[in-house]
């Protein structure tokens, strides 16, 4: 009896929406990856803010991986979204510095010794094989101390380090905030062989630490803002891929991605995403059917945020999801529209949307409007209610 094993060719989809994928599948940010290089290369910290999901992170990794190998420069990324006091956060950018510059056990010696004040116990990840170091718990005089030593042993390294802090507004929150971002910007100004960035998705709170000149980093960066990628590179690169695959994409079609995503670029990715997956031509109709199936799989989430707002905030995100752009959500015109209550209580849900990350606020020059952060939630509200 004869076996015939018929090798079906898997497609690679290039449509990354999770992490960087490498130069080859990151698309255009020329001009702002040459604004952060030479930064690096001038010795300038930067502070760069975007809205979530807007690729600031593989921007940032796709910045480090060529000055790594162009430049022979360290690279570390800390993410301190989840600290909650200057003890995770030294914990965090322990663990960051570890897994940058060490790679070997014998090597992780070096960083149990370079603390005088704690005494780290350092482990591997059972899964990964990861280093990793546990703190217990101790006085905001050990932290600060550690976090001393830590800083002042990456700035003795041989090679010129990029250091990227992500979410870097965290520090606000902290009990103990004055204090931790009065230290790390004495940190930070005293390493001269370390280039920063301090980004955030946050924008209203990660600016208040720069533009108040009453802060302690007040003007000591370079600002940037990172925007929606230009619609004609975008549409090249998405071309480009599609048709790697002999896949044919219209142009009313590509259109259509944009409006619906708003070339935000995690949503146009994911969406991006799922039409290659198709593996056929893709019109207008594909797209459309596609977006709904997608919203589908969202929707329990979308249902529950429903259940964790007031009626009233739940109406104002109604509204604003409806009308896309809002630039008076206070004005007579938009409440009558939709049926809203008084001033006072759309203040007072609009202040809470935006707390939450529901509602961004944002410029068009000098016009200020709001949407929603979510643009899939935005779509969902408009096409179910």
């Amino acid at each position: 009896m004869l076996y015939f094993c018929v090798m079906i060719e898997k497609k690679f989809n290039p449509f990354y929406s999770k992490s960087y994928g490498g130069a080859k599948y990151f698309c255009d940010r020329e001009e702002e990856t040459q604004k952060l290089l030479e930064a690096a290369l001038n010795r300038r910290d930067v502070t760069l803010y975007a809205l979530r999901r807007m690729g600031k992170s593989g921007l940032i990794e796709h910045v480090g991986k060529k000055l790594v190998t162009h430049h022979n420069f360290i690279y570390i990324y800390s993410d301190i979204y989840n600290t909650e006091n200057s003890s995770q956060l030294l914990v965090e950018l322990t663990n960051s510095v570890i897994h940058n510059l060490f790679k070997s056990k014998s090597a992780l010696q070096k960083i149990a010794e370079l603390f005088k004040s704690i005494r780290p116990i350092i482990t591997f990840d059972a899964l990964t094989n990861q280093p990793q170091i546990e703190i217990t718990t101790q006085s905001e005089q050990q932290v600060s101390q550690s976090l001393e030593e830590l800083f002042d042993f990456v700035n003795r390294q041989e090679k010129q380090i990029y250091w990227a802090i992500d979410e870097f507004q965290q520090l606000s929150s902290y009990p103990e905030n004055e204090q931790i971002i009065k230290q790390i910007r004495f940190l930070t100004q005293k390493s001269q062989n370390v280039t920063f960035v301090f980004s955030g998705s946050h924008t209203n709170m990660l600016l208040s630490i720069f533009d108040k000149a009453k802060q302690p980093f007040y003007r000591s960066t370079q600002l940037l803002g990172l925007q929606e990628i230009d619609k004609v590179p975008y549409k090249k690169f998405i071309i480009h891929h599609f048709s790697s695959a002999k896949i044919e994409v219209s142009d009313k079609a590509i259109d259509l991605i944009f409006e619906y995503t708003l070339v935000h670029t995690w949503f146009t990715q994911v969406l991006c995403n799922r039409l290659f997956s198709l593996q056929k031509n893709i019109s207008e109709v594909e797209v459309k059917q596609t977006l709904q199936g997608i919203l589908q799989e969202f929707e329990v989430t979308f249902y529950r945020f429903r259940q964790l707002m007031s009626k009233g905030q739940w109406h104002l995100l109604l509204a604003l999801a409806k009308e896309g752009i809002t630039y008076q959500p206070m004005g007579k015109t938009f409440i009558h529209q939709y049926k809203l209550s008084g001033t006072a209580s759309i203040r007072q849900a609009l202040h809470k949307l935006i707390k939450d990350e529901f509602v961004v606020e944002l410029y068009n020059k000098e016009k200020r409007y709001y949407r929603l952060n979510d643009v899939f939630l935005m779509r969902w509200m408009a096409w179910v209610y």
